[in-house]
This record gives C-alpha cells, sequence and structure tokens, in this order.
C-alpha cells in the first residue's frame, strides 16, 4: 500500500521547504512502521478527508474551532446532521460562502481573523477546513460591493501572505447550504490550482474555468494555433480580453481600459484580420474568450 500511494501522490511529497503546518503524515503500521508525508496544498480537500478517514495520520489541519461553529463544523466539513434548532437561527438568507486560500504561515490568526470580518461585511462564521484554507459564511449586504483586489492586497501586506477568494453565489435558504458548500469548494478546488495566476473568482465565473480546468492540454495546443499570429501582442490580447468581457461593447471596453473608442475598435479589427476570427460573432467571442482564459494560466 505504502508503495502504490507514493508512486500515486509522487506530486504531492513533501519536501524540507514544506512547512510543518502543510504536512499531512500517513502511519503505515503493517509495513515495516513507514510513513508517508504529503504536502496538503497540493492535495484537494477530497484526498485529504479520504486520506485521514483511510489511515492514521499525523496533521495539524486546521486552527482550533470556535465552540460556536463545532456544529457548523461537524456539518459542513464532516458531513453531519446538524440541530435543527441551530440551522434555524444560521443566517438570515440572503446568505453565501465566502472560500479562501492561503500561501504562506499566519503567524497572528486572531489578527488575521478580525481583519478578515472586517473587510467582508456581515460576516457571522468562519470555519478552518485546513491550516491553509477556510470559508466565510456571510449575510449578504444590501450594498454589495466588494473591492477583492483591495482586499488581497492589503492581507498580502500586513500578513506577508498570497491569498485568493472565490465569491459564493447566493443562497435563499440555509437548507441548501451544505449542497451549495460542497459543490463550490468541488469547483474551487479544482481551478484555484490551474489557474494560479487569478487571485479571485466569482460564482458567475467559476463554472466556466472548471470547464476550462478539463480541456485536455492535446487540446488546447491544438486549438491554440489559431492564435499564434497574435499571442505575443499583449496589448493587443488584452484589448480583446476586455473587449470580450464587456459583452463586446466597444464604448464600455474603451472606457475602461481609458482609451478612445476608436483606438480600441482598431484593434479588435485588428485581431479579426490576424487570426481570421470574427470575434464580433457570439459564438467565436466565447470561443476565443476561453481560449485566452485557458493560455493565460499556463
Amino acid at each position: 500500500m505504502y508503495d502504490r500511494l507514493h508512486h500515486f501522490y509522487h506530486h504531492a511529497l513533501a519536501t524540507d521547504n514544506t512547512p510543518d503546518s502543510d504536512t499531512l503524515t500517513l502511519h503505515f503500521p503493517n509495513d515495516r512502521q513507514r510513513t508517508l508525508v504529503l504536502d496538503q496544498v497540493k492535495l484537494s480537500e477530497a484526498e485529504i478527508a479520504l486520506l485521514t478517514t483511510l489511515f492514521h495520520t499525523d496533521s495539524a489541519t486546521q486552527y482550533p474551532i470556535a465552540k460556536e461553529n463545532e456544529w457548523l463544523f461537524e456539518w459542513l466539513i464532516n458531513g453531519h446532521t446538524p440541530p435543527e434548532h441551530k440551522l434555524e437561527k444560521l443566517i438570515p438568507p440572503p446568505l453565501r460562502c465566502i472560500h479562501f486560500s492561503i500561501k504562506g504561515e499566519i503567524n497572528e490568526t486572531d489578527a488575521f481573523i478580525e481583519a478578515i470580518k472586517n473587510m467582508f461585511p456581515s460576516v457571522i462564521h468562519l470555519l478552518w477546513k485546513s491550516r491553509t484554507e477556510g470559508v466565510l459564511l456571510q449575510h449578504i449586504p444590501e450594498a454589495d460591493e466588494l473591492s477583492v483586489e483591495s482586499i488581497i492586497d492589503t492581507l498580502a501586506t500586513d500578513f506577508l501572505i498570497q491569498i485568493s477568494f472565490f465569491i459564493g453565489s447566493p443562497i435563499d435558504s440555509p437548507n441548501l447550504l451544505y449542497e451549495r458548500f460542497k459543490w463550490e469548494s468541488t469547483l474551487y478546488d479544482a481551478v484555484k490550482m490551474t489557474f494560479r495566476k487569478k487571485s479571485f473568482f466569482y460564482e458567475q465565473e467559476i463554472v466556466t474555468y472548471y470547464l476550462l480546468h478539463h480541456i485536455p492540454e492535446s487540446t488546447l495546443k491544438l486549438v491554440s494555433t489559431m492564435l499564434d499570429t497574435v499571442m505575443n501582442d499583449r496589448a493587443l490580447i488584452h484589448s480583446v480580453k476586455t473587449y470580450l468581457e464587456c459583452n463586446m461593447n466597444t464604448s464600455l471596453a474603451a472606457k475602461k481600459m481609458f482609451m478612445h473608442r476608436n483606438t480600441l475598435q482598431y484593434r479588435v479589427d485588428k485581431f479579426i484580420e490576424k487570426t481570421a476570427i470574427d470575434i464580433k460573432q457570439f459564438a467565436n467571442a466565447a470561443a476565443v474568450y476561453l481560449l485566452i482564459l485557458r493560455l493565460e494560466a499556463k
């Protein structure tokens, strides 16, 4: 068993540089007392849950759970049925999950938790899934305007960490929380490792990134040849991407990029001329946008 797992999880073996807080040690008492030390950052939540269930482990998988959050942890993380009276008083809808993932070591946990709650209004609960991953349960405020990029920059400066977020979709009833939490966790676990350069995701786009995550490399390489003539022109690609993100609205995209509308229109026409792909047509626009996102992740 040890040899098979060692081979299967070769990509996730811990090294001398792996922080102790990120390690997961599997014990094999019937196999010459051997142990297998893995880097949890390179494992999905589902893999960690399975390994800790099947094997005796040593793992600093999470920070201490606040007493008022114990039943929530047992429900969302371990899948145990929650007490009905607790569920009724959970959070007034609409609510949502805000998932986060950290690279680095948090030395001041209490200060970090306080900072997070101050930056995300109406957060009621914070649960640690591991020492590098957690989820916020938030009552969605009426003025729902999050400056996620600013939050990420502030946390990086104050705590010397890299952090990414996934802002989940609204939930109208606490009874739907468990199903939504699991689904969003699955999506986030997949895309955050593939799209390492992207520091935050919204529920409106996460499925798109999830589908892109499953595009075979052979297919990506074949299709990417369509953009060979323009991929080295970063300004052009950025302009086209912005144009597509603005629903092919030239005026809106130009305003967002602080340029004249005619300049952006020229770049769109240049892209069409060089690639022979008419991105003013929805089907072509969608295909090109997905391809740009996938190539940027490489």
